[in-house]
């Protein structure tokens, strides 16, 4: 009897195993063909043209095209360009201004130039920093992230109030930096009105 029970217990526990392959397997083939179905679809909308969610600023711009006498689809390419680009711009500030990531160094800290991308360096005046880079224009989003490291903390009201106090220092700062070239243009114009002055004396007395 007691063999029997052992012979029976065997058997139970080899269809168990068994049972359990055979499930593995079926479930692996699953998985397969879901991502085959899955690779597919992506590919159709790849092909396909990208419809946006239509929003308050979409209407506003079908409607500014009709009140222009325009009725076409621009306005929807122009969203699909501007969702694209402040998506690209996004992922280019999480880059840059990474704060986990990246480490936080002097202005005068000497840094090698392949952990050159690993650092950030610590504020300046945002004027005299962009002049320095030739960087003429940059978003809100960016002066935000530049001078604020727990900018995220921040709900849009706070975001506001600071982004008024940035404004208004990097106004100071670019009026300041206006006044000091226009007095060197001015002392450049004095310099070449006196050059052409001395000159035509010269001939004269000639």
């Amino acid at each position: 009897m007691a063999r029997l029970l052992t012979v029976i217990n065997e058997r139970k526990k080899v269809c168990e195993e068994y049972r359990r392959k055979l499930e593995e397997e079926y479930i692996e083939k699953q998985r397969k063909v879901y991502e085959e179905k899955l690779a597919l679809e992506a590919k159709k909308k790849e092909h396909e043209p990208y419809v946006p969610e239509i929003t308050r600023q979409l209407v506003q711009a079908k409607f500014r095209d009709l009140k222009r006498g325009v009725d076409n689809t621009d306005y929807i390419k122009e969203a699909v360009q501007i969702k694209r680009s402040k998506s690209e711009e996004m992922k280019k500030l999480q880059e840059k201004y990474d704060y986990k990531k990246k480490k936080i160094v002097k202005l005068d800290e000497k840094v090698d130039e392949k952990e050159k991308d690993s650092v950030m360096r610590q504020f300046k005046s945002g004027i005299e920093q962009q002049l320095d880079n030739d960087s003429l224009k940059i978003s809100q989003n960016e002066v935000l992230r530049s001078h604020v490291k727990n900018w995220k903390m921040l709900n849009l009201k706070q975001r506001r109030i600071v982004l008024g106090f940035l404004n208004a220092r990097r106004a100071k700062d670019a009026k300041a930096e206006f006044l000091k070239e226009l007095n060197l243009l001015g002392q450049k114009i004095a310099y070449d009105n006196a050059q052409k002055r001395l000159q035509e004396e010269n001939k004269v007395k000639v």
